[in-house]
């Protein structure tokens, strides 16, 4: 529903418009974006793989020539004041709309199957192989995240909160490297949006196929899924972001419920700790949510709850759901699992 449209979106905002002006319209842009995708889906090419291969260093060189530039040749000072309320609760909101922390529950699974195929199947060196990766990954996105930021910094007296995100990265990396700037950046993006949509257009197929044990065919749910994100692209990638928030709300208090169990997953004995904690963290992120929205703000059980939450520790930085979600995982752990047959 969002990551996938906002794959050709973001390509479409980055690499054609401001290489080819608009002369290439966004319907036709979004029907070959996603022809490529759906052609490549279908029948599994090795030139994902290799494209997928070489495009993370190539990216990751394009972020750090921009950067160090930046660093080195500054576009401006930053501002001494913030441009933005409650920095802290739009940072984690914002991050939300990464959807790294969603893609990173899901992901886990890969990595570890990944690290097994490598050859690490003894669980010590498992275990190891993995933090290890998962080090260079957070020392990697601290550095390109960190390095972003500071760019953005720079041009905080030029730019105000109002302006759009795919706007702001253009007209930075122009600044900074000039024309063949925006021609890099839009060949890296674009790549990388090409191989994220075909990556998860397959994993969509493959998951709901399994799901219905076969019903619905891999081959089908693939086009409807090109079909679909085809048009919902076309709100551009503000609009696709302003879609998402209101249902990223409502489901990240029960994926960071499951992100922090499983930091501690060896010392949790009862499935039950599980099960409760994720559906109050996701039953009181959706009814917290639809509070905010006038058709449901009057429902008296809706507004008694979200009063109450209201009041509770962590409420001011959008963590009103941990003291409810911690009694659940207390409560779970007394309630005796079913055993397995």
């Amino acid at each position: 529903f969002v990551a996938i449209p906002r794959t050709a979106a973001t390509t479409y905002e980055i690499g054609i418009v401001p290489n080819f002006g608009h002369s290439l319209s966004p319907i036709v842009f979004a029907i070959i974006f996603f022809v490529i995708v759906l052609v490549l889906t279908i029948k599994p090419s090795k030139v994902v793989d290799i494209i997928g291969a070489f495009l993370t260093p190539v990216l990751l060189i394009c972020l750090a020539v921009l950067i160090i530039k930046g660093i080195v040749s500054p576009l401006g000072a930053p501002l001494d004041r913030t441009l933005v309320d409650n920095v802290f609760i739009s940072g984690i909101n914002d991050g939300y709309q990464t959807l790294d922390g969603m893609a990173g529950a899901v992901f886990a699974g890969i990595v570890i199957a990944s690290v097994k195929q490598k050859g690490y199947t003894e669980k010590k060196v498992l275990v190891k192989a993995t933090i290890l990766a998962g080090i260079v990954a957070v020392v990697g996105l601290a550095l390109v995240y960190g390095g972003l930021t500071y760019l953005g910094a720079t041009v905080s007296p030029q730019y105000d909160n109002t302006v759009e995100r795919t706007t702001l990265v253009i007209s930075i990396t122009q600044a900074i490297l000039g024309g063949p700037g925006k021609v890099i950046l839009g060949l890296v993006v674009g790549l990388a949006c090409l191989t994220t949509a075909i990556g998860l257009t397959s994993a969509c197929g493959n998951y709901f196929s399994d799901l219905t044990e076969g019903k619905l065919k891999y081959e089908v749910i693939v086009v409807v899924v090109c079909v679909f994100s085809a048009i919902i692209s076309n709100f551009g990638v503000d609009k696709i972001i302003q879609i998402a928030a209101p249902l990223l709300y409502m489901m990240y208090p029960a994926v960071v419920t499951l992100i922090l169990l499983g930091l501690i997953h060896t010392k949790i004995q009862n499935k039950n700790v599980y099960v409760l904690a994720s559906w109050v963290a996701l039953i009181l992120g959706v009814a917290h949510e639809l509070s905010t929205v006038p058709l449901f703000a009057k429902v008296g059980v809706l507004a008694s709850l979200t009063e109450a939450l209201n009041k509770l520790p962590g409420h001011s930085v959008g963590f009103y759901w941990i003291i409810p979600v911690l009694v659940a995982a207390i409560v779970g752990k007394f309630i005796a699992a079913k055993k397995e047959a």
